[in-house]
């Protein structure tokens, strides 16, 4: 649990290197949990994070691997999850790329306009009260997810 919680602190501060210890440390449990994706790839971007150039080592150190998408403290995400629940979200929403990727045109002009527009959709959505803003429908949330981590937990 203090693994978990160091990299959660890690990600709301913005602290590089207890990012990076915390990493460091779960890397066993990803092998002992299954998780193949994350065994295999943790090693390679933990010593990717080492030979970064300077000046990005120096913004990352300065918590710029982190989003905060509100004013305050402690309340930082991972830039994946940022991605995730932004530009990718829209991506696969209505009116998202989806379809366009053999119409070179039309895929141009999505690249173009997709963070307009999907802004514009995030907030229709949210004011209308079709779709929960955050991430309370993020797929880790969801009870086939939430049920899979209990029997790793277990």
């Amino acid at each position: 649990m203090q693994i978990l919680i160091c990299s959660i602190r890690a990600e709301h501060e913005g602290n590089w290197d207890l990012h990076l210890s915390s990493q460091l440390a779960m890397t066993p449990y990803f092998f002992t949990t299954d998780h193949h994706n994350y065994a295999r790839w943790m090693p390679i971007y933990l010593l990717d994070m080492t030979q970064l150039l300077q000046d990005v080592h120096n913004s990352f150190q300065d918590g710029q691997f982190t989003i905060r998408r509100t004013v305050g403290s402690f309340n930082r995400i991972l830039s994946d999850m940022g991605t995730e629940s932004t530009v990718i979200n829209n991506a696969k929403s209505d009116g998202g790329i989806i379809g366009l990727t053999r119409n070179e045109s039309a895929l141009l002009r999505w690249t173009l306009t997709h963070g307009m527009l999907g802004e514009y959709a995030r907030a229709m959505k949210g004011s209308s009260g079709l779709s929960p803003t955050g991430y309370a429908d993020h797929e880790q949330t969801q009870p086939a997810a939430m049920k899979g981590d209990e029997q790793h937990l277990q």
